[in-house]
């Protein structure tokens, strides 16, 4: 369909991102962390971006043809989670750009 060789290799990272964040959730280790290696990390183009547990941050490298794990040493649950209201949401969106809410 595209034959761009940039178009084809982002939306294989950005596949490759999402298959390693749904296997990284299903199949979760005791420590996640404890196979990841301290080092340079060397992006040619950082792409699609996914979070995994324990803090991991996954970055697709559209260019290098490769995924990252880092580690964002940030473990911890944030405290005192925001309510969201999102009642009647599609009618403000709507009233915003003005059209009907239906």
């Amino acid at each position: 369909m595209f034959k761009s060789k940039t178009f084809r290799r982002t939306a294989l990272a950005t596949a490759a991102v999402a298959a390693v964040a749904i296997i990284a959730i299903a199949d979760t280790p005791a420590n996640l962390t404890s196979s990841l290696k301290a080092g340079k990390l060397q992006l040619k183009s950082a792409g699609a971006l996914a979070f995994g547990p324990e803090g991991v941050l996954f970055v697709g490298d559209s260019l290098g043809g490769s995924i990252a794990a880092i580690d964002t040493n940030d473990h911890t649950s944030p405290k005192g989670a925001a309510a969201i209201n999102v009642d009647g949401l599609d009618t403000k969106i709507a009233a915003l750009v003005g059209v009907p809410a239906d």
